[in-house]
C-alpha cells in the first residue's frame, strides 16, 4: 500500500466498499457488514491522513497580530453560580465579541473557556492588521464598559504582533497559529488588568501615532529572558491627514535626495497659478520612498509662499477604499473638521456652515448636493428630495456643484488639493478628480497626488487624458544620498564610523523608510545608545541586522496576493538566494502534495509574471550558460519571502540548491564552495557542509587568502561542535589550517595555541 499515493488508496477502498455493497444478495448482510466495518475503518484512517497531509501543505509562516481577550475575575464570579447560567453568559459574551472581531475584518481562532483568541493577517495580508486589531479591542472595551446587564463584567486584552506558523493540528485538522508570538499575546492578557488593552512593543511599532498609549514599566513574563516593554492603549487619536512624519523619535531631518522632484512640484504650481489652469501632479513610487514626505515639505513651503491658497487635504486608506466617495469625504471632513464620531446632524451642520463661510450665494444648494454625495443624508433637503433615488443625476449634479464651489473660491485665491495614497482611493473620488482635471475653465486649481505603482494595475493610464498632468516617478536614493541621510539622522554621534554608516545605507537599499526603521531597530538592540545631546555606537552589539516588523508588514500583503504558482516559485528562489537561476528553481521539488508546479514551463511562466510585477529582474550575463539568472528587486523582499518558507521545506530546498550548484559548476565547483557549504549547513547536513568548508579553506590557503581560510575553517569547527559528528581527524585538520593561517598573519600566539590543540 505504501507505494501508492493516498488519494489512490482512498479511491481503491471506495471501489472495494461499493463492490461489497453489490454482493449483499450473494454473501448476506452479516458477512458484508463485517467486511465493510474493516474497510470503513481503513477509509477513515486514510482520509484522516490525507487531511493532515493537506494541512501540512497549507501550513505557512506569516506575520500576524494576535489578540487575546479575557473576562476579568470570571473564575470568582462563576464559583457560586449554576453551570447553565454561566454557559449562557459566556455564549452571550462570545456572540458580542464575534461581531466586533468580524466587523474589523478578521477571524476568531478559538475560544478557551471565557477567553477568545483572534488573528489579524492570517487569511489575506493588509498593512493595517495591527491597527484593526487594536480598534477591535477598543470597540470590545467600549461595548463591555458598563458590564453585561447587572453583572460587572470587564475585559482585559493582550495584543502582540510577529511571525507565526499557521497550520492544522490534531485529528480534527483545526487550523490555528502557533509560536512565540501567540504565547506572548497570551502572557500579555494575563498581565493586563480589567478594562486594559496591553500591547507589545512589536505591535506598538506598527500602530505608532494612531492611538494614545501609556508606556509601562517593562514586565517579566514566563518564557522570556528579557523584560517586555508594553503599552496600555487609551484611545484613538483624532484622524489626521497624515500620521506625523516617519522618522526616528527625537530627530528632525531635512529632506534628502528629493530636491529635483520638489522643484518640479513647485514649478508646476507656479504655472497653474500664472496660467490659471487646472494642473495635476502625480508622484508615484513604492512604499517608503518619500511620497508623503514630499507632500509634507510642499505644505510647509506653501505656508511661506507670497500667495494665499485655499488648501484641501485628503488621504485614502485600505480600510475605506470600498466606500463610495470616501477620499472626497475625507477632503471635506478635514477642511470643515467633521469627525467620524459626529452624528449625521452634526456633520450636515458643519458642512453647511463651512461652505457658507467660504461662498456667499448658493451655499445651501451646494452643501445639499455635496453632502448627499458624501453620505451625510440630506434627504430632507428640498434640493435633493425629488431626485434622491436617481443616483446618476445626484452624482452629475454633485460633481457640477463641487466644480462650481471651487470655481467661486478661485475668484479670491488659487486652490491646492493634496491627495495622499490615491492607489487606495475609491472609483467615485478618482472620477471627481478626473472631472476637475478636464475642466477647461479659467481655474487656478493645483492637485498634487501620491500613489504606489499599484494604481496602474487598478486604473491603467489614469491621468494620461488630463490636459495638464505631470507624473513624477521617484526611485530609491542613490548610495551617496543614503549615507547622507544616515549621517543626518545620527548627527548626534561624534566621529560617526564610516563603516557603520555604509552598513546601514547598504541594507536599506535606497529606501528612506527602511533606513529609518533599521536605525530604530539598532536603537532597540542597544547598538545605538541615545543620550540627551550625545549618542553612542556600541559596535560589538551588532551581530546581525534584524528585519523590522514594519518592513515585513509592507511587503507581506503584496506577497499574499500572488497566485499559488508564483508564490511557490518566489519561495524556492528565495531559498537559493537574492540571485537565483530559473533551472535551479525548476528542479526544486517538495513533498508530492506540495509539487504545485510540474515543470520548467510553469516556472518560466511564473517568473515572467513576477518580472512584470517588478518583484524580480533578469540579471545579465548569467553565471551559468544553461540557466537564466534573476535577482530579487530588494534584499529585504528576498528575506521576507524566505521567512515565509516552512522550515521543513527550507531544508529540502537548500539540499536541492546545493546539489544543483555542484552539478552545474562541474570542474569549476571550487568557485562555489562557500555557497554550497552554506546550503548544506542550512539543510541540516553538517558533514557535507564541513567537507565543503574545508575545501574552501584549503583553496584560500593556496591563494594566500589567509583571513578567508580562517573564516571557513572556524565556521566548519563551529558546525562540528554543534552537531553529532565528532570526527577527530577533521577537527585536527581544521585546527592545523587555522594555526597555519594565523602563522602567516604573524599572530604567533594564536597559531601556537591552535597547534597545541
Amino acid at each position: 500500500m505504501s507505494a501508492k499515493p493516498l488519494p489512490e488508496h482512498i479511491a481503491d477502498l471506495k471501489k472495494a466498499i461499493a463492490a461489497q455493497e453489490s454482493m449483499r444478495s450473494i454473501l448476506g448482510d452479516s458477512v458484508v457488514e463485517t467486511t465493510l466495518a474493516v474497510l470503513h475503518d481503513q477509509l477513515n484512517e486514510l482520509e484522516r491522513q490525507l487531511r493532515q497531509q493537506d494541512a501540512a501543505n497549507q501550513a505557512r509562516r506569516k506575520l500576524v497580530t494576535v489578540l487575546f481577550a479575557d473576562v476579568s475575575g470570571f473564575t470568582a464570579f462563576s464559583e457560586n453560580r449554576d453551570a447553565e447560567d454561566v454557559a449562557n453568559l459566556v455564549n452571550h459574551l462570545c456572540i458580542r465579541a464575534d461581531r466586533i472581531i468580524q466587523e474589523y475584518g478578521d477571524r476568531i481562532d478559538k475560544y478557551i473557556g471565557d477567553a477568545v483568541m483572534a488573528l489579524w493577517g492570517a487569511e489575506t495580508g493588509r498593512e493595517d492588521v495591527a491597527e484593526r486589531a487594536v480598534r477591535a479591542a477598543l470597540k470590545m472595551q467600549e461595548t463591555f464598559t458598563d458590564g453585561v446587564g447587572l453583572l460587572p463584567i470587564r475585559l482585559k486584552v493582550g495584543i502582540n504582533s510577529g511571525p507565526v506558523l499557521l497550520s492544522a493540528i490534531g485529528t480534527q485538522g483545526e487550523f490555528t497559529a502557533m509560536g512565540d508570538t501567540v504565547n506572548t499575546a497570551s502572557r500579555l492578557v494575563n498581565s493586563a488588568q480589567g478594562g486594559e488593552i496591553l500591547i507589545s512593543h512589536d505591535t506598538y511599532q506598527l500602530v505608532r501615532g494612531i492611538f494614545d498609549v501609556q508606556k509601562q514599566t517593562p514586565i517579566t513574563v514566563k518564557g522570556k529572558a528579557e523584560p517586555l516593554q508594553t503599552y496600555i492603549v487609551q484611545r484613538v487619536r483624532p484622524r489626521a491627514f497624515k500620521i506625523g512624519r516617519r522618522g526616528v523619535e527625537g530627530v528632525t531631518t531635512r529632506m534628502v535626495g528629493r530636491e529635483a522632484e520638489f522643484q518640479t512640484i513647485q514649478a508646476s504650481l507656479e504655472r497653474s497659478v500664472t496660467d490659471r489652469r487646472v494642473t495635476v501632479v502625480i508622484v508615484k513610487g513604492d512604499a517608503g520612498l518619500g511620497k508623503s514626505r514630499l507632500i509634507y515639505e510642499f505644505e510647509a513651503w506653501l505656508d511661506s509662499h507670497s500667495t494665499d491658497f485655499y488648501l484641501f487635504k485628503g488621504r485614502a486608506d485600505e480600510e475605506t477604499m470600498s466606500l463610495p466617495y470616501s477620499l472626497l469625504r475625507d477632503l471635506f471632513s478635514e477642511r470643515f473638521q467633521i469627525r467620524n464620531s459626529d452624528s449625521q446632524a452634526e456633520a450636515r451642520e458643519k458642512l453647511e456652515k463651512g461652505i457658507a463661510g467660504m461662498i456667499e450665494e448658493g451655499s445651501e444648494e451646494r452643501a445639499a448636493f455635496i453632502g448627499e454625495l458624501l453620505g451625510f443624508d440630506f434627504s430632507e433637503s428640498a434640493y435633493v428630495r425629488g431626485i434622491r433615488n436617481e443616483a446618476r443625476q445626484i452624482r452629475d449634479r454633485s460633481f457640477h456643484h463641487i466644480a462650481q464651489f471651487f470655481a467661486e473660491l478661485t475668484l479670491d485665491s488659487p486652490i491646492v488639493l493634496l491627495l495622499d495614497d490615491i492607489h487606495w482611493a475609491d472609483n467615485g473620488s478618482l472620477a471627481l478628480v478626473q472631472h476637475l482635471a478636464k475642466l477647461e475653465s479659467d481655474l487656478p486649481v493645483f492637485i498634487l497626488c501620491t500613489a504606489r505603482p499599484s494604481l496602474d494595475e487598478s486604473h491603467p493610464n489614469w491621468g494620461d487624458s488630463f490636459p495638464f498632468c505631470t507624473v513624477i516617478t521617484i526611485g530609491t536614493l542613490d548610495f551617496d544620498a543614503s549615507r547622507e541621510l544616515v549621517s543626518e539622522i545620527l548627527r548626534n554621534v561624534p566621529d560617526l564610523p564610516t563603516e557603520f554608516v555604509e552598513t546601514v545605507a547598504k541594507n536599506a537599499e535606497g529606501n528612506p523608510f527602511y533606513l529609518e526603521e533599521l536605525i530604530k531597530v539598532l536603537i532597540e538592540d542597544g547598538v545605538i545608545v541615545k543620550g540627551e545631546d550625545i549618542w553612542q555606537i556600541v559596535p560589538h552589539r551588532l551581530t546581525q541586522l534584524r528585519v523590522p516588523a514594519t518592513r515585513t508588514g509592507v511587503l507581506q500583503p503584496r506577497l499574499d496576493r500572488l497566485p499559488v504558482k508564483e508564490n511557490e516559485v518566489l519561495e524556492r528562489a528565495a531559498v537559493i538566494g537574492r540571485t537565483f537561476w530559473d533551472a535551479a528553481v525548476a528542479v526544486m521539488r517538495g513533498s508530492q502534495a506540495a509539487q504545485v508546479l510540474t515543470g520548467g514551463e510553469d516556472v518560466h511562466t511564473a517568473l515572467s509574471a513576477l518580472r512584470n510585477k517588478e518583484l524580480v529582474f533578469p540579471h545579465q550575463p548569467s553565471t551559468f550558460a544553461s540557466a537564466q539568472e534573476f535577482i530579487f528587486k530588494h534584499a529585504i523582499l528576498r528575506e521576507v519571502t524566505y521567512e515565509r518558507v516552512l522550515k521543513a521545506k527550507r531544508k529540502l530546498y537548500h539540499r536541492m540548491a546545493a546539489d544543483w550548484l555542484i552539478q552545474q559548476s562541474g570542474e569549476r565547483v571550487d568557485e562555489y564552495l562557500g555557497l554550497i557549504a552554506q546550503h548544506y549547513e542550512l539543510a541540516g547536513e553538517a558533514g557535507r557542509a564541513v567537507a565543503f568548508l574545508e575545501r574552501a579553506a584549503d583553496q584560500s590557503m593556496r591563494l594566500s587568502a589567509y583571513r578567508e581560510a580562517l573564516s571557513a575553517s572556524e565556521r566548519a569547527l563551529a558546525i562540528l561542535a554543534s552537531s553529532d559528528d565528532t570526527d577527530p581527524a577533521m577537527r585536527a585538520r581544521l585546527l592545523l589550517t587555522i594555526g597555519s593561517a594565523h602563522l602567516w598573519l604573524t599572530d604567533h600566539a594564536t597559531a601556537t595555541a591552535r597547534f597545541a590543540e
